[in-house]
């Protein structure tokens, strides 16, 4: 099951946190 794009993987991790901050950004404004 691909739940999540998070992973150990350094560029998987970046995009997850990435994409979490944008979430949260545009849900803020």
């Amino acid at each position: 099951m691909e739940h999540s794009t998070c992973s150990t993987n350094y560029l998987q991790l970046y995009i997850c946190i990435t994409s979490v901050l944008v979430i949260a950004y545009i849900y803020y404004v």
